[in-house]
Parts: structure tokens; C-alpha cells; sequence
């Protein structure tokens, strides 16, 4: 299992926040293309980021 760090996990709720104040103001569930994108690759880069993390601490063990 991956575990976010503090910084990742306010990270991904902001971002969570941001899409659903982007689909109150749209007043459906339509979300901008480019939010999306951005939200798929931030996500990408906080997993990605976690399992390297994850991989130093057991090359420390």
C-alpha cells in the first residue's frame, strides 16, 4: 500500500476541491479537459513519488 505524506495528501484534497468547485460553478458534472489533465499527472506524480520513497526507506532496512 502507498502512503501519502502530509504535503502529498493536501495536495490530491485541494486538488479534489478544485474539481468540484469547478462542477458547482458549471452546475453539472462537466469538468474542464485541461483540470482533468492536470489532476491525472499530479496524481501520477504523487504515486510515482511515493513508491520512490517507499523503495529508499527499504534500501535503508
Amino acid at each position: 500500500m502507498i502512503r501519502l505524506e502530509a504535503t502529498e495528501s493536501r495536495a490530491l484534497e485541494a486538488l479534489n476541491k478544485l474539481i468540484k468547485y469547478n462542477r458547482d460553478v458549471n452546475h453539472n458534472l462537466y469538468v474542464d479537459r485541461d483540470l482533468l489533465d492536470i489532476t491525472i499527472k499530479i496524481n501520477e506524480l504523487v504515486v510515482d513519488n511515493s513508491r520512490m520513497r517507499e523503495q529508499l526507506r527499504k534500501l535503508d532496512e
